[in-house]
């Protein structure tokens, strides 16, 4: 369960980083 909460909340942190890079 934490495992998975972990990976999503990566995938998050990632798309953002990305959006932030993007601007």
């Amino acid at each position: 369960m934490s495992d998975a909460l972990d990976a999503v909340t990566f995938e998050i942190l990632s798309s953002r980083l990305s959006a932030i890079n993007d601007e």
